[in-house]
């Protein structure tokens, strides 16, 4: 039973994946991009801003975590038992994309995340000097 509650609980907050959104400070340019949810560290991405395709890796140090635990107990008549479970998972963290194009443009950003609502938020530059804020949901 334990083992069945820790499979769910993975498997349900591993399931959706993430959309990236970028757009222009005072400018028309918009983007996005999609992330596989997963609760590793690092991974690969792809955004797509005006006419371009970026592809490139994020990173994320997360610095905190959150627990989810449930016990139960019996006094039966010859002694006592007790079941518990427990699950624990990275709340919050910074995070940076590095990415280029196949002509060698370059797009960085930096981003805070929170693994417990799935949303983040930060900002891209590209090598024209060009700012983009960013929603991660």
């Amino acid at each position: 039973m334990r083992r069945a509650l820790v499979i769910a609980c993975a498997v349900a907050m591993s399931g959706c994946a993430l959309d990236v959104a970028l757009m222009e400070r005072g400018g028309p340019g918009t983007g996005q991009g999609h992330v596989p949810y997963t609760m590793a560290k690092s991974g690969e991405i792809t955004i797509h801003l005006g006419d371009d395709e970026y592809a490139g890796r994020w990173v994320l140090s997360q610095g905190g975590s959150y627990s989810l635990a449930s016990m139960g107990g019996a006094v039966p008549a010859g002694g006592v038992s007790a079941v518990g479970t427990g699950v624990n998972f990275d709340a919050a963290g910074n995070g940076n994309i590095l990415a280029r194009t196949a002509t060698g443009k370059g797009l960085r950003c930096v981003f805070n995340y929170s693994g417990f609502s799935r949303t983040g938020m930060g900002v891209c530059q590209d090598d024209g000097g060009r700012l983009y804020d960013m929603q991660i949901h």
